[in-house]
């Protein structure tokens, strides 16, 4: 099977190689469990920051500012490791200015709409990824 990608040139091949793939595939899934359960949480519109009733700052917004984009970025990395493609970990790596540009331009609105309250957030929450080492930001929204 692994042999169609060309996964025998790599030096994780037997074994180790699908024990890779399959954690790689574990957290990949686990990556997308946690962007649907990010999204369903949104109200039905939310293609502006009005659109929200208040300024998300809780649950995965504690930990990072923008984490439906933190497990896109994740998924696409344990996706490349779960089919060992070191092609798929450069294109990820490649994208990473495109997901900083999307955020950054979303968040000129979220200051605009929240004002000093994002401001204070953006100053205490990690854009991407979290500080496990210290608790979640606690701003009020």
């Amino acid at each position: 099977m692994f042999w169609a990608y060309g996964f025998e040139s790599l030096p994780l091949g037997g074994i180790l190689g699908l024990g890779v793939a399959i954690f790689g595939a574990l957290l990949a899934l686990g990556c997308l469990a946690e962007a649907i359960v990010i999204h369903r949480g949104f109200p039905k519109e939310h293609s502006k920051a009005s659109d929200f009733a208040q300024l998300l700052t809780t649950g995965p917004y504690g930990y990072v500012r923008h984490p439906f984009y933190s497990s896109l970025i994740a998924l696409d990395y344990f996706a490349s490791v779960a089919f060992l493609s070191l092609y798929g970990i450069i294109v990820s790596t490649l994208l990473l200015p495109a997901w900083w540009y999307l955020a950054h331009s979303e968040e000129k609105d979220l200051m605009q709409e929240w004002g000093q309250a994002y401001v204070e957030y953006r100053r205490v929450t990690p854009m991407f990824l979290p500080r496990y080492w210290r608790k979640p930001a606690r701003v009020a929204p």
